[in-house]
């Protein structure tokens, strides 16, 4: 669990991410359950702190799948 407190995106402050690993029904693979919660009402930025998840997401799969990783950000 991680509660975002930082100034940086400020309309994360306040909420909480989780990440839950279980094995898959048939135990060939690992599921992530991941949710990030807390966000006021109509946030406007909800969605797209969304599609970031969704890259960011798609990004990690294929990191492991292939071992190759596609960083979404550089410092």
């Amino acid at each position: 669990m991680w509660t975002s407190i930082g100034a940086f995106p400020p309309h994360w402050a306040g909420t909480v991410i989780t990440w839950q690993l279980t094995n898959t029904a048939d135990g060939s693979g690992t599921r992530v359950d991941f949710r990030h919660a807390g966000f006021a009402d109509g946030d406007p930025d909800l969605a797209h702190t969304a599609d970031t998840w969704d890259l960011l997401m798609d990004r990690l799969k294929k990191y492991a799948e292939s071992g190759t990783p596609q960083p979404f950000f550089t410092l």
